[in-house]
């Protein structure tokens, strides 16, 4: 029985070893799959020490930097394209307007009648 108690020794975490793992950004996750434990074991054993408690992991900057390195020209042609079309569009109608005859109706004086008569 000596020998199985040997071969069961307890895992020794520091709580400096599992800050400087939070300070790399592993999440609780990573850290129990990095001891080989639960994350209810975790809980249970690590995170309710009071030096440990509420701690998370803190945001990592990868060092990548995302340049856009496109031309804005597809969005400006695009933009002109519909401008021209719609240049075109009102051009067409007014030359449309412009050929159709202009109806003029006059309005004929009947005497008696008072729809035409002058209110003042």
């Amino acid at each position: 029985m000596s020998q199985n108690a040997e071969q069961q020794a307890p895992l020794r975490i520091t709580v400096s070893e599992v800050k400087s793992l939070l300070d790399q950004g592993k999440s609780r996750k990573e850290i129990a799959e990095h001891f080989g434990k639960s994350q209810a074991e975790m809980q249970r054993m690590v995170w309710s020490h009071p030096k440990l408690k509420n701690l998370k992991a803190k945001k990592q900057y990868t060092g990548i930097e995302l340049m856009d390195d496109e031309d804005e020209a597809p969005v400006a042609e695009v933009n002109n394209q519909i401008t021209d079309a719609v240049t075109q569009e009102v051009a067409t109608e007014e030359v449309a307007t412009e050929e159709q005859p202009q109806a003029e109706a006059e309005v004929a004086h009947v005497p008696g009648d008072t729809v035409n008569q002058d209110w003042n």
